[in-house]
């Protein structure tokens, strides 16, 4: 599973970008995000799946990491 940084979140509109570790950007929903890991915030380390869809990539299955 790839990994990478909540760039942006909109806790109104539910839906955010994460920053992969290879600099592209993913859009994802805030129902991807596992319970137990919400609310999610800018700057959250992240691991998720992405999935190719017709509107571009989207994060699915989304964890936060650990601090480290």
């Amino acid at each position: 599973m790839p990994s990478g940084t909540i760039k942006w979140f909109s806790e109104r509109r539910h839906y955010g970008f994460i920053v992969s570790e290879n600099g592209q950007e993913v859009f994802f929903h805030q129902s991807e995000v596992s319970a137990e890991d919400l609310p999610v915030q800018e700057g959250d380390r992240v691991i998720f799946k992405v999935v190719e869809t017709l509107r571009g990539v989207q994060g699915k299955e989304i964890f936060k990491l650990p601090l480290m």
